[in-house]
Formats: C-alpha cells, sequence, structure tokens
C-alpha cells in the first residue's frame, strides 16, 4: 500500500497555499483601495459596474469589460469636464440635450477623452458663444406653452409663465429656459452672466426680472428691461424671419 502513495510534501502545500491566501489579501486590499480612491474621484459608478461584471471563474469576456469600462471611463471625463468648468450651462437646451444623448447612450461614439480632443472641444465651443446664446434665446421662446395668452407667438412679451411646485421658487431657477433668457440679457447688458449653479433668488436678478407666484402652481416672470427684450427678439427674428412684423419707423 505505502507504494501506492505519492510523497507530497506538507511544507511545499502549506508555502503554496501561503502565497495564494496572500495573493488573494492584497487584491482585496488592493480592489478596496482602488475603489475608496475611485468614489473620492467621483469614478466609482464605473469602477463598480466593470468589477460586477467581471466572471472570476472564466476571464474570458475580460476584453468587452475593458471596452465598457473604457467607454464609461469616458463618458464620466466628458461630464466632468462640461459640468465642472460651467460649461454645459452655457449650452442651449438643444446643445445639452445633444451632448447628453452622445454622452448617455451606450451606442453612441463619444469623442476621445484626451487633452487635445478637450481642449480642441472647448476652443470650438467658447467660439461659438454668442450662436450659443441666440440657440438658448431661441429655445426658451420656441419651449414656451402656447396655453396661456401672454405668450405671442411672434415675439417675447412683457412677461413668460412657467410653473412652481411645493419647492417655489427654487424650482423656478433651475429652469434652464429661464437660464438662457437671462443670460441672454446680462450679455446684451454688456455684464458677465452669473454661475447658474450657484444660489439663485428674485433679488439676485432683480436688476432683469420680477417673478410672481401663484397658488394654481403658475409662476409669472415679469421682465423690467424692455430694451433687452427688444434685443432678444431681435434674434427671434433672424431664426423666424417671418414672425415678427416689420420694425416701427
Amino acid at each position: 500500500m505505502s507504494e501506492l502513495i505519492k510523497s507530497v510534501s506538507i511544507e511545499a502545500v502549506l508555502m503554496r497555499h501561503d502565497v495564494v491566501r496572500q495573493r488573494f489579501e492584497a487584491m482585496i486590499q488592493s480592489i478596496e483601495s482602488f475603489v475608496e480612491e475611485a468614489k473620492a474621484m467621483e469614478l466609482h459608478v464605473p469602477v463598480q459596474s466593470a468589477l460586477q461584471k467581471i466572471d472570476y471563474c472564466s476571464l474570458e469576456p475580460m476584453g468587452a469589460v475593458r471596452a465598457e469600462f473604457d467607454r464609461a471611463m469616458t463618458r464620466a471625463g466628458w461630464w466632468h469636464v462640461l459640468k465642472g468648468t460651467g460649461l454645459y450651462d452655457c449650452m442651449s437646451s438643444t446643445r445639452r440635450a445633444q451632448w447628453s444623448d452622445t454622452l448617455n447612450s451606450k451606442h453612441s461614439d463619444v469623442p476621445a477623452f484626451t487633452l487635445d480632443t478637450v481642449v480642441s472641444t472647448f476652443d470650438t465651443l467658447i467660439g461659438e458663444r454668442t450662436a450659443l446664446m441666440e440657440e438658448g434665446v431661441v429655445d426658451a421662446f420656441r419651449g414656451l406653452s402656447w396655453d396661456f395668452k401672454s405668450h405671442l407667438p411672434t415675439r417675447l412679451g412683457k412677461k413668460i409663465i412657467t410653473t412652481h411646485n411645493t419647492y417655489g421658487m427654487s424650482t423656478v431657477f433651475k429652469d434652464h429656459a429661464l437660464h438662457d433668457l437671462l443670460r441672454a440679457f446680462y450679455r446684451y447688458d454688456g455684464k458677465p452672466h452669473p454661475d447658474f449653479r450657484d444660489h439663485c433668488s428674485v433679488e439676485r436678478f432683480a436688476e432683469y426680472i420680477d417673478v410672481k407666484l401663484y397658488k394654481n402652481g403658475n409662476a409669472h416672470i415679469i421682465f423690467k428691461r424692455p430694451d433687452l427684450v427688444d434685443k432678444l427678439n431681435a434674434v427671434i427674428a433672424r431664426h423666424y424671419p417671418n414672425a415678427l412684423p416689420a420694425p416701427r419707423t
């Protein structure tokens, strides 16, 4: 019987077990540290998503996991720079929707997230600031509800009407259309527009608008600078040349 039993080095077996245990513990600690660092950098979502998709029993799909992780990191990178710099909030509603569709879709071609690409994209967007502002004005006008008689189909009038909820004024000032109009007011008034990511209030924009909230959920935004409204209407007229009557002489 003893001839059938192979000789095994217990010390060698224990050594291999110790190596694997140590490597496994090091891997777990590395993953834990990696996830915590990703959380601190606000990149934990693509990291955790990739980790959940790894089949540790069969590493054949690793190429697909790597590709998806790369796409997720690219999308996250663009969101960070667009929102972190405030450039996303300077875009018109149409342009924001285009970027959102591109970055949120798993099937769209997202631009490579490299220094050259980011700088080139930012140079283009900054060079289009006037066009972006005008797009915002047109988007805001086009998005008005025609259920209200004060909304004129040919131009901006003395006020626009939107809605609010139980949070009242804070809801009104989260409206991107209002941001677009206020941004244009500041631009045509020769002043830098504020960062709309900061706290917004009626007092902050008192030079340009007044806001009245009603119990029916409507919010009336009253324009206080007719001269600036005329400039916005001129923008609308350039995009819809047949919308406005001929200027009075």
